[in-house]
């Protein structure tokens, strides 16, 4: 026992080492990973959004994969700024968003806010869903099959909130049995997708106005006036502050 002791105490030291080494020498990679990107960028000047916004991303730890935007009055209607914003989102590495308004008017603009987006980033593949809780299924599914990154948009609404809520529990009272997280969770209309870890909400009043409670238990809200003032630099703080806010909550 006498010899085994100092044996097992060099086996530790030098596990230690071992992975203490390993965790530099990632953060070192990580270091010259962002101070690449960065060079790169500005190497390639201003002109390059596309790869600014990939420089930008590389210096958060974390980046939502959900991202939800509440949008209220005539905001709605703002629907190439809206893309403008979804495209950033995009570029980040976002793969799903969630729009939001009170009575569907983005529902009804669908066509229009996927040429908009085919148009801000042309070589992302996206699927848009209109959900409808009446039939406790994803309606209208619509793909432009690019080539690029798969991205998810639903297109949402009051009755796929509170709305399909009350949907459940009338299903639920009329066919008695047994209710469990995985018999609610498969009634949900966003079902399979992660809860959108940051919020945005655009215009005034300031409020969720509605937006798929069973979501936003965990999400980070932020607010902003408006649409046509909403820029690049103000979206690129919010992922910054969510990040943030992310690793302090990770010690």
């Amino acid at each position: 026992m006498d010899v085994l002791l100092p044996v097992f105490q060099l086996l530790y030291f030098v596990a230690h080492f071992l992975a203490s080494l390993a965790l530099s020498v990632l953060d070192t990679f990580y270091l010259l990973h962002r101070v690449f990107l960065h060079v790169c960028a500005v190497l390639r000047g201003s002109d390059s959004p596309v790869f600014r916004i990939q420089a930008d991303a590389a210096q958060l730890k974390k980046i939502p994969q959900h991202v939800g935007l509440v949008c209220t009055g005539k905001q709605v209607y703002h629907i190439t700024n809206l893309a403008n914003v979804i495209s950033w989102a995009v570029g980040y590495g976002v793969r799903y968003v969630s729009l939001y308004d009170l009575h569907g008017a983005l529902k009804r603009q669908r066509s229009v806010i996927l040429q908009h987006l085919e148009e801000a980033c042309a070589d992302v593949n996206y699927t848009m869903i209109t959900h409808s809780c009446e039939m406790n299924q994803a309606k209208d599914v619509v793909e432009n099959n690019r080539s690029g990154p798969h991205v998810i948009i639903n297109l949402l609404s009051l009755t796929d909130g509170r709305g399909s809520l009350s949907v459940i529990a009338r299903q639920l009272s009329s066919e008695p049995g047994k209710v469990n997280q995985e018999l609610l969770e498969s009634w949900k209309v966003t079902r399979g997708q992660p809860d959108p870890e940051v919020v945005i909400t655009i215009g005034e009043p300031i409020s969720t106005m509605g937006f798929l409670p069973w979501q936003i238990r965990l999400s980070e809200f932020f607010a902003i006036p408006s649409l046509n003032r909403f820029e690049y630099s103000d979206f690129q703080t919010i992922l910054r502050q969510y990040s943030k806010c992310e690793q302090r909550c990770g010690k």
